[in-house]
């Protein structure tokens, strides 16, 4: 029926392959056509006779071609041809206006395409601006006024991305400047109309940012077009997420441009902003359904949650151009109402940080690059409210967030059958996301705080070991932060050796209290601890820089607490050696990777044995002379428990292939070549032995896979082992 309407009212090919694409018949064919007909001058007037077609899509797929052409193949037309054009489409626009909200998304392309037209011809702007004057001017509705104040929105970045010559383009910029003194007055008579339309309102506040590159600052709105800012004050705390959203938006790009010198109005207006968002947000948290504070999934209010970022976002940009420190340290201070500064400090942290408790805990990934911007000043420059409570109380909202809650154990362990806070969970503490950046933040800002929260964690775990969740988001937040407490351990002339020793006081202290844990813990009395034991064997492997001694004198340290025994003598020394972990630390990992509860587990379990054997094999390889020595009988239990894995049919493949590589690549570093190849024959022996079973099979219960699985065990063998 589209097709007939169309081509019989228009007659032409054009219409014909128009209507075929949208109803999706002939498609390939009517692309074609329609590609390389829009490259004609004859296009031009064909399209132009479809803009009133009865059918909107046409109307809109029309107006898309001249916007198109316009950019294009302007230079096809004569004079007189493009006057008829332009003027088409300006009657057009005039008999249209009050059809302005039904055929909005019609409508704004014609814009596009006029606006093109007019920065292309002698004096086209300035016609083009009082066609706009005149639609708002003249309104006998509030879509007229609207469709007026959507052509002038356009043009500043039209006129940015025209294909003009740059004498040009710097006319145009000119006439911009020249208008905006005009437009701005515009905004203001029509600020308190805007109170009663929720279109005008947003199309005020599109205009206020779109001009801005004309000379349009954050002090000249508050100082000489207070109406307008009093209008963006007044948007921050709708009740309209469209609004809000738009409001944030003119607030992010007003406050970006900078003012040198920085007049005295600027700092009054952001006070003025800042006391209004803060209101918005105290009103929106106040509102925002938030669950009770352990382990509750909530349904959210979204157009709250939605808010609430694009707040975020407007404090965070507020934050990133802060180079005085303004927002961040001083609180704006003012001489007249002391009391001021202290109110909008404690506001907005309290605000980001009320945000950071809500759930989902996605929310609280709005607000990471606020506090990011501390990363820029000393802790002596920060506020003493920063430096005496926020901080430490953001970290610790996020390792709420990062904490299992207690009903986690019944969680599905399927990544298709979540629920959505454990969905929500998962997401929150995925590296990917900005979580692993926040918490290296919080070390780096922190310091010694930092790890006492840990500790506080640590300690809970060991007065009640079913605590678990607490010692899992202690080992957690350390394994994010690794190679960030790695720089700080491993660097010589660090200055502050007390935070130093007392971080490596922490790791061994961790390091002690995980490898005291007996295997049945993680599965006994019904329990399936998978994610601690997880997190357990991430955390052993993360700390092979200290294990393996290869950071030097950084594994040795003065211990201040007794109370841990060193493992080697069972005693507790005043000096302690790391590296005397590393045994213990290998044959638990080692042990871990058969988990028939987890494939995760035997995964991360075997990283941890591959960086614990490749990084330790010089230290091994050293003590290897003599048969007794713990790095003898450590080989041998490797080899031999990496031997019984393989005549396992159950053995996760992908682990065992590291393993053996692991094994292989540590056994190449032993200098006895007759100690070598008894080693490795003893592998050898476990894999083909392997392959006898499997072969000796009936022919029916045979396993391809079996047969595929040991064949590539047996390359990994020689592959490693060919090292030299």
């Amino acid at each position: 029926s589209l097709q007939r309407e169309v081509t019989m009212a228009h007659n032409s090919q054009l219409a014909f392959h128009v209507a075929n694409m949208l109803q999706g018949i002939n498609v390939t064919e009517a692309n074609l056509f329609i590609q390389h007909h829009s490259e004609t001058k004859e296009c031009w007037f064909e399209a132009l006779g479809l803009l009133d077609a009865h059918s909107m899509q046409v109307q809109f797929f029309a107006a898309t071609i001249i916007h198109t052409k316009v950019k294009k193949n302007w230079s096809q037309l004569h004079d007189n041809e493009k006057e008829q054009i332009y003027n088409a489409l300006c009657s057009l626009l005039r008999s249209q206006c009050s059809n302005y909200g039904e055929k909005k998304v019609f409508l704004e392309r014609i814009i596009l395409a006029l606006c093109g037209m007019s920065l292309r011809v002698p004096n086209g702007l300035v016609n083009y601006f009082t066609i706009a004057l005149e639609l708002i001017s003249g309104a006998q509705a509030v879509e007229q006024i609207v469709l007026g104040l959507s052509m002038l929105s356009v043009v500043p970045e039209e006129v940015e991305a025209a294909d003009v010559s740059r004498t040009v383009q710097l006319e145009l910029q000119d006439q911009l400047i020249n208008f905006s003194l005009q437009f701005a007055v515009m905004v203001d008579q029509l600020s308190e109309k805007a109170l009663t339309s929720r279109e005008l309102f947003i199309a005020l506040l599109k205009q206020i940012t779109t001009w801005l590159s004309s000379g349009m600052t954050l002090s000249k709105l508050y100082a000489d077009h207070r109406r307008s800012f009093d209008l963006l004050c007044t948007a921050v705390k709708m009740a309209d997420i469209q609004i809000i959203a738009e409001s944030c938006a003119t607030i992010k790009a007003l406050v970006v441009l900078k003012e040198f010198p920085k007049p005295p109005q600027r700092t009054e207006a952001l006070r003025v902003l800042l006391e209004n968002m803060n209101s918005q947000t105290q009103a929106l948290l106040v509102s925002y359904q938030t669950p009770p504070a352990e382990g509750c999934t909530i349904d959210t209010d979204e157009d709250s949650g939605r808010a609430l970022v694009e707040l975020c976002g407007a404090y965070t940009t507020l934050a990133s151009v802060d180079a005085d420190g303004e927002l961040l340290c001083t609180g704006f201070p003012d001489p007249n109402h002391p009391t001021r500064e202290t109110d909008l400090l404690a506001g907005y942290y309290s605000n980001l940080l009320g945000i950071i408790r809500l759930k989902p805990r996605s929310l609280a990934f709005s607000t990471f690059d606020f506090w990011a911007e501390f990363m820029d000043f000393s802790a002596a420059e920060w506020h003493p409210l920063v430096r005496e409570s926020v901080l430490k109380e953001l970290f610790s909202i996020i390792v709420s967030h990062c904490t299992y809650p207690a009903d986690s154990l019944h969680w599905s362990q399927s990544e298709r059958d979540l629920s959505d806070d454990q969905e929500d969970f998962v997401s929150f503490r995925d590296a990917r996301l900005g979580i692993q950046e926040a918490l290296v933040m919080c070390l780096s800002l922190l310091k010694g705080t930092f790890f006492g929260t840990l500790q506080s964690l640590l300690e809970s775990f060991e007065a009640d070991n079913f605590r678990w969740m607490a010692l899992e988001v202690v080992l957690f937040v350390l394994c994010s932060s690794m190679e960030a407490i790695k720089e700080i351990v491993m660097k010589l002339t660090y200055q502050d050796k007390a935070y130093q020793q007392g971080i490596l006081q922490f790791l061994y202290n961790a390091l002690h209290v995980v490898l005291s844990i007996p295997s049945s813990y993680y599965y006994d009395a019904g329990r399936k601890l998978t994610s601690l034991h997880q997190t357990v064997c991430r955390f052993v492997g993360s700390l092979t820089f200290l294990l393996t001694g290869n950071c030097n004198e950084r594994a040795v340290f003065q211990l201040n607490n007794a109370k841990f025994c060193d493992p080697a003598t069972g005693v507790a020394p005043s000096t302690v050696y790391i590296t005397n972990f590393y045994y213990l630390a290998l044959r638990f990992v080692l042990e871990s990777a058969d988990c028939p509860h987890s494939a995760s587990i035997s995964s991360e379990a075997a990283k941890a044995v591959h960086k614990l054997s490749v990084h330790g094999c010089k230290k091994l390889s050293i003590e290897l002379s003599d048969p007794s020595s713990d790095a003898w009988q450590t080989i041998v239990f490797t080899i031999t428990t990496t031997g019984n894995y393989i005549e396992k049919n159950s053995f996760e493949q992908a682990a065992l292939l590291v393993l053996v590589e692991s094994v292989t690549r540590c056994v190449m570093e032993v200098k006895s070549a007759e100690t070598k190849a008894q080693l490795l024959g003893s592998l050898g022996d476990k894999i083909l032995h392997s392959l006898s079973v499997e072969l000796q099979k009936p022919g029916n219960t045979l396993s391809d896979t079996r047969l595929v699985h040991l064949l590539a065990v047996a390359t990994q063998l020689i592959r490693f082992s060919d090292v030299a």
